[in-house]
């Protein structure tokens, strides 16, 4: 922040502005400033493992000297990454660079006129169960051991990361309802 403020005292001066932050001095200052205390602990989590990507390949480079075309090799190494999680990641950049011109660290954001994009489609077509394969499943969830979970997820549809999230006091047998209260992560902030 004390950065921050000597540049906006250069601008204000007329002082010619010459920013030596990095990338990722810059990158990891966005999410402290703009993401913390304002999303959710596990969100935060999956930035920074987003922030962690974006700080491989720009690293140590001052923050002003990234041009379209270092952002362009960026999404071409990373081309097999699926369309969404490369908006995602367009949509991080975009915001890291336009919160750095707005704190005048760059005078131009290196993000506009890029497109957004595209990358690789999925292979496999997702299906949903038939009736008959759902209710096999079901009336061997009732009766193996460990069956109890698969058992939740297929008459409540709940998420694995969900799952792992109940604790009892979240099951309620009295009226048959489950309350989703959080869910599990694991140290990457990818969820399971």
């Amino acid at each position: 922040e004390e950065k921050i403020e000597a540049y906006r005292r250069q601008q204000s001066e007329g002082i010619p502005l010459v920013s030596n932050m990095s990338f990722s001095q810059w990158a990891n200052m966005w999410v402290e400033t703009y993401k913390e205390g304002r999303v959710e602990a596990g969100t935060i989590r999956t930035i920074r493992t987003r922030v962690k990507k974006y700080c491989g390949f720009f690293g140590d480079v001052p923050i002003d000297n990234i041009r379209q075309a270092d952002i362009m090799r960026f999404f071409k190494k990373h081309a097999d990454y699926s369309t969404g999680y490369l908006r995602m990641m367009f949509a991080d950049l975009d915001q890291i660079f336009t919160k750095a011109q707005a704190n005048h660290l760059i005078g131009t954001n290196p993000m506009l006129g890029l497109e957004k994009p595209v990358g690789k489609k999925e292979k496999t077509v997702k299906k949903a169960y038939t009736y008959d394969q759902y209710r096999t499943a079901v009336d061997f969830a009732k009766t193996h051991v460990l069956g109890f979970a698969p058992f939740i997820m297929l008459k409540t549809g709940v998420r694995v990361s969900e799952l792992l999230g109940l604790k009892g006091s979240d099951i309620d047998f009295e009226n048959y309802m489950i309350h989703i209260r959080r869910t599990c992560t694991d140290s990457d902030g990818i969820k399971n």
